[in-house]
């Protein structure tokens, strides 16, 4: 087989994979196709997502530099690069990432996310209302912006604006256990004990 078919066929049999939720047996494939087809985006993208989803952070961040490196605009790379930086504990710099991503495309609904997270991390929860007010209004169904939004309202001290936001999450992915946890905070500080303990 000509080898970047070979490439392409384990591509899609390391996406099936991945898309199952099988990350360990994806990333040899996504491995091999990179040997084959070497500096695809795709594969690369790909491979730092699943590396990511393995906890092996440091893999991840070489491939997303590897990828910005070739193309600085590359948004995936860039959110991809920022999410890896929030694992490692480099809030401040994940934050530029996620900053990069919203001067290419300010709509960006999962970079103002992140970045209202983020910034919920860096105790600077006004500006991070801001951002995922900003994503809910152009997707109003994204459970993780809900989640944020109610920690960013519940560290401004509003925790009955918290629990919808996070009720709203729950409606659309019901039982999700750190939503769960951040309304059973958001109760306790509504002086709800009882409701609080159902929750956690």
């Amino acid at each position: 087989m000509d080898p970047l078919a070979e490439a392409k066929q384990l591509f899609t049999d390391a996406l099936a994979l991945q898309g199952k939720g099988d990350l360990a047996q994806a990333e040899p494939l996504y491995r091999k196709a990179l040997q084959l087809g070497p500096e695809r985006p795709s594969i690369m993208n790909n491979l730092a997502v699943v590396c990511f989803g393995l906890k092996k952070h440091a893999e991840a961040m070489e491939l997303c530099e590897s990828l910005l490196r070739i193309n600085p605009q590359d948004l995936q790379a860039l959110l991809n690069l920022g999410n890896c930086q929030i694992e490692v504990g480099l809030v401040a710099e994940a934050l530029a990432s996620y900053e990069k991503i919203l001067k290419l495309q300010p709509e960006h609904t999962d970079a103002l996310n992140n970045l209202g997270s983020a910034l919920v991390k860096l105790q600077r929860p006004q500006e991070a209302l801001s951002s995922l007010e900003h994503a809910l209004v152009i997707n109003p169904r994204h459970a993780d912006a809900l989640q944020n939004h109610g920690n960013a309202l519940l560290a401004l001290g509003r925790p009955g604006e918290a629990l919808a936001s996070y009720d709203r999450a729950l409606a659309l992915q019901p039982g999700r256990a750190e939503v769960l946890n951040s309304r059973g905070n958001a109760l306790l500080e509504l002086g709800q004990p009882a409701q609080a303990q159902h929750c956690f």
